[in-house]
């Protein structure tokens, strides 16, 4: 954060000095955004279904991205952690329900669960490492081109893409496959 937002200043009220803290304040926010929706999104998937949630949480959590495109403030970083948050409140309140019902049998439910498990946590491994290398060839490229944020651009990029590129491949998807199976198999 240190690299882009330059001063943490909570709306006038207080300065926070450096930007671990400042960090923490993000994800605070993130935390309280989430938190607001987790409780809610259970209830409204009842009524609209799960995939409809995960559709409407990808895309707030893509366009939420936005504004670090644009501006450089400590407050526009806290709101756009709390847009997130929102977003990331509704998918994870309705993931697991919705992995379950996309898995093709009730024979092989932890199996298959171990898999999808392993397709999530593979991302978060390997990510920081391409992000890192990103965003040191393209911010010393900005140097050069007088872009001084534009690793991180590359960085926010790439994430929107693919959490737009996520959220449109749901469509595809069978999310009623197991549900019959999963029903006898709770009863």
């Amino acid at each position: 954060m240190a690299d882009v937002v330059k001063t943490y200043n909570f709306f006038g009220l207080f300065e926070i000095k450096t930007s671990e803290p400042a960090t923490s304040m993000f994800f605070l926010f993130l935390l309280i955004g989430a938190i607001f929706t987790s409780f809610i999104s259970v209830w409204i998937s009842d009524r609209l279904g799960s995939k409809r949630l995960v559709f409407i949480a990808g895309i707030i959590q893509a366009v939420s991205l936005l504004p670090f495109y644009f501006f450089h403030q400590f407050q526009v970083t806290l709101f756009v952690g709390f847009v997130f948050g929102l977003g990331y409140g509704i998918y994870q309140s309705v993931d697991w329900m919705l992995g379950i019902q996309s898995l093709p049998s009730s024979k092989h439910f932890a199996r298959d669960m171990g898999i999808w498990h392993f397709s999530m946590s593979l991302p978060m491994i390997i990510g920081p490492f391409f992000a890192g290398v990103l965003r040191d060839i393209f911010q010393d490229l900005g140097r050069k081109i007088n872009l001084p944020y534009l690793g991180y651009h590359v960085i926010f990029g790439v994430s929107i893409f693919w959490m737009i590129l996520g959220t449109i491949l749901l469509k595809k998807i069978n999310f009623e496959s197991t549900s019959k199976d999963l029903n006898t198999l709770l009863d």
